[in-house]
């Protein structure tokens, strides 16, 4: 794979990386849903089922990801790319209501 030119084909690239990506993250999930990567462990009569990683740190690493997918799409269609948080500011003199005056 040749180097970028431009930041569009960096972006382009960036993208698809992610969308593969994605792809196997996605595969890994339902590995992990349907059990293949489940492994058990028994020493006697005790024994121990665990799975290779974590559902929750493949969804937190998905969402990431989207995320990202979704700022450089931003990018290449020349949409500002929004805040994931906002302030909103509420004057104290309206949060109680005027009849206890």
């Amino acid at each position: 794979m040749e180097a970028p030119r431009t930041l569009r084909e960096k972006l382009m690239q960036d993208r698809a990386r992610l969308y593969e990506f994605r792809d196997a993250l996605n595969k890994a999930i339902l590995e992990l849903m349907s059990g293949a990567s489940v492994v058990s462990y028994s020493l006697g009569n005790r024994s121990v089922t665990r799975s290779r990683s974590s559902l929750g740190d493949m969804r937190a690493a998905l969402r990431d990801i989207d995320r990202e997918i979704y700022e450089i799409e931003a990018m290449l269609s020349g949409r500002p790319v929004r805040d994931t948080s906002t302030y909103t500011y509420q004057d104290p003199q309206f949060l109680i209501p005027p009849f206890f005056f």
